[in-house]
């Protein structure tokens, strides 16, 4: 299954979690009922304009869209406080690695429209920087980045120089630090795009909204290379 269709599934979830009809959706997210339809079959390719129309349509934020529905049973807790209690190391990789995808996925997606921004809607910049800063703020209560900073921090020598261990040492033989290591390649490139998105907005000064986001959304990155180097 790919990105598009758990997008989909999930929307679908939310919609019938409220009692609405696919009409009713399509009414909330001024999207037609056969755009609500594809979204989901997974038969649209998703963009950021569309993930906010449906993220405010069904009142969640943006990073909520991309959560596993079969991991959200009825009455079941919010994923964020259990995470770490509940699973293990090889669902966490797994986690770690569909974030990456799903991250890889956007600044693909907003370098592909910053060939032409300005054939980008009013709010795409807005759009840009509130998805990045959404993720942002999941990843770090998710603490993706946990064994990076585990590593930093038991390593007397620093994190550079127990990488160059290589396989012998601690962190290159941890399949979860690997992995951790692969997300905050991608996680850098989202907000360098995000930032080039904002530098490519034309409106940019008008922008409040946008310029707003960007400055949360880059905080709290901030925060999160400090915890790590920490």
């Amino acid at each position: 299954m790919d990105q598009d269709q758990r997008i989909g599934r999930e929307v679908k979830r939310l919609r019938e979690a409220r009692g609405w009809s696919q009409m009713r959706l399509a009414v909330e997210a001024e999207m037609s009922v056969s755009g609500i339809s594809m979204v989901e079959n997974g038969h649209r390719n998703l963009t950021t304009t569309t993930l906010g129309k449906l993220a405010r349509a069904l009142g969640v934020e943006i990073p909520d869209l991309f959560r596993e529905s079969e991991t959200l049973k009825a009455g079941a807790p919010p994923l964020e406080p259990s995470f770490n209690d509940v699973l293990d190391d090889e669902r966490r990789i797994g986690v770690i690695r569909r974030f990456e995808e799903n991250l890889r996925h956007f600044t693909s997606q907003w370098r592909e429209e910053l060939k032409d921004p300005q054939k980008q809607g009013r709010y795409w910049c807005f759009g840009v920087q509130a998805t990045a800063i959404g993720i942002t703020l999941l990843i770090s209560k998710l603490d993706l980045f946990r064994r990076i900073r585990e590593v930093a921090q038991a390593s007397p020598s620093g994190l550079i120089e127990e990488m160059k261990k290589g396989r012998g040492g601690r962190a290159m033989s941890d399949p979860e630090f690997l992995a951790a290591m692969d997300l905050l390649t991608a996680f850098e490139e989202m907000h360098e795009a995000s930032d080039e998105a904002l530098e490519a907005d034309a409106a940019t000064e008008d922008d409040w909204l946008a310029r707003e986001k960007a400055a949360q959304r880059r905080k709290a990155f901030s925060v999160i290379q400090g915890e790590m180097t920490a």
